[in-house]
């Protein structure tokens, strides 16, 4: 009987290291995909914003032209703030805010719910 219990958790030990190991390649497998993943969206990124600093950098000597390069700063400077800034605010409008404090718990349980009516030009990016 003693040897029977003695091969038992021998076995148990050699079941829970073999589950371990798979747990740990399985990891080590998601974590190398994405990685790839990763450094293929920050690589997106930073093109993206090269790309728009050169349209900014553009607009600039386009209107340099027209109204001087001080004056054309200035009103690039300006516009680029003020789209910066009406994004910012998009994000705390009152239609928005029915998305603060939700978790992807509770966003998920909402799913097949009907959507309500659009609120404002939030509902594309909270989909309500």
């Amino acid at each position: 009987m003693g040897a029977l219990v003695g091969r038992l958790a021998d076995d148990a030990r050699a079941y829970a290291d073999a589950e371990a190991n798979f747990y740990r390649t399985l990891a080590a497998k998601r974590l190398g995909e994405a990685r790839v993943g990763l450094v293929l969206g920050g690589v997106a990124a930073l093109l993206a914003l090269a790309a728009a600093i050169a349209l900014i950098v553009g607009l600039v000597l386009a209107l340099a032209t027209l109204v001087g390069p001080g004056a054309a700063t200035l009103i690039v400077v300006l516009i680029t703030a003020a789209i910066a800034a009406g994004l910012g605010l998009a994000r705390l409008s009152p239609a928005c805010r029915h998305v603060q404090g939700r978790t992807m718990t509770s966003a998920r349980r909402r799913r097949d719910r009907p959507k309500p009516n659009a609120r404002g030009a939030c509902a594309a990016v909270c989909h309500v």
